[in-house]
């Protein structure tokens, strides 16, 4: 419900249209990785698909064979267990319908966009940079750029970023202990090795009906 109803209130704002608000909310919330296909192999060699389904959690099998799912599905294994998932999803969206709807009318609204755009540091590092990117994004894209709030608005929407400076900065000190940032050129587990077509059906598979 956290997660639907931005979804549904922000397809609603930029479409205008409830129908497709709601076909929009489906596949965000039933949405995710695809390696439920492989159960489709499994019963397809014999398998009983019950023993199987009781046996396997095809919602997020990291085996190392072809083919290779690394991103569970956000309903079976995101929403349930994984709070920051629960928290990052909405979050994203709020913040994006916040600036859809509020933007270069409502400053308290830019305002609190911010806020919320800030507090997803400490709760989904993932979800936080790319809501400042889908952000931007929207501003360009849509001409908002050229509107006389916009230094305002800018300034309302940055300024609470603050609010993550000691969750970015306690990350960044710790990369030499847990890990490092780095650009790549696709993602490791697409096996490119396997060629183009291998790639293709990673991403595809991977990324799931949105």
């Amino acid at each position: 419900g956290v997660l639907a109803l931005p979804v549904w209130a922000l397809a609603c704002r930029l479409t205008g249209e409830r129908r497709v608000a709601t076909i929009a909310t489906i596949l965000v919330v039933a949405g995710g990785g695809l390696g439920w296909i492989r159960l489709i192999g499994d019963a397809a060699a014999g398998g009983n698909p019950l023993d199987l389904l009781g046996s396997t959690p095809y919602d997020n099998t990291w085996t190392d064979s072809w083919p290779y799912f690394r991103v569970a599905s956000i309903f079976g294994t995101g929403f349930l267990p994984h709070r920051a998932t629960t928290f990052g999803l909405p979050g994203l969206v709020t913040v994006v319908l916040l600036v859809v709807a509020c933007l270069g009318r409502r400053p308290q609204g830019v305002l609190l966009a911010g806020i919320l755009a800030a507090l997803l540091a400490p709760f989904h590092f993932f979800a936080f940079p790319a809501t400042y990117l889908i952000v931007g994004l929207y501003v360009v894209t849509t001409g908002a750029w050229r509107a006389p709030t916009v230094w305002r608005d800018a300034a309302l929407f940055l300024a609470p970023v603050v609010l993550a400076i000691p969750f970015i900065a306690g990350a960044v000190t710790r990369q030499g202990d847990v890990g490092a940032f780095r650009f790549v050129f696709g993602w490791s587990e697409a096996r490119f090795r396997d060629g183009p077509l291998a790639a293709i059906f990673f991403y595809l598979t991977n990324l799931g009906i949105p």
